[in-house]
């Protein structure tokens, strides 16, 4: 399944715009959050605690998952070590499907 995932983090934004990407780029179930501040948005991790083995956890961009590198990377493990893959709707990034015999 793929779940898509909208953030903003002003009372200015909203999430229209990122809601019809991700359910043109075909996601089944939809989440959106507003975050204020610096808030750690790694810990409020995009449905990755939902998703499950064989799911694709689905942004617009990039930026909408994470404020920094390091926060992008530990979501995106943390969506991996649920079994599931990330992709980005606008920037060619992807996380790749595990290979049979893995060890990870």
């Amino acid at each position: 399944m793929k779940i898509g995932y909208a953030r903003v983090s002003t009372e200015d934004q909203h999430v229209d715009l990122q809601l019809d990407a991700l359910t043109r780029a075909g996601c089944q179930r939809c989440s959106a959050r507003r975050s204020r501040g610096r808030t750690s948005t790694a810990r409020i991790t995009p449905d990755a605690g939902a998703a499950q083995s064989g799911d694709t956890v689905v942004v617009w961009k990039l930026d909408r998952l994470a404020r920094s590198t390091r926060e992008l990377l530990a979501t995106v493990e943390t969506i991996r070590e649920a079994g599931a893959t990330f992709r980005s709707v606008s920037e060619p990034w992807r996380t790749p499907l595990r290979m049979e015999g893995s060890s990870s």
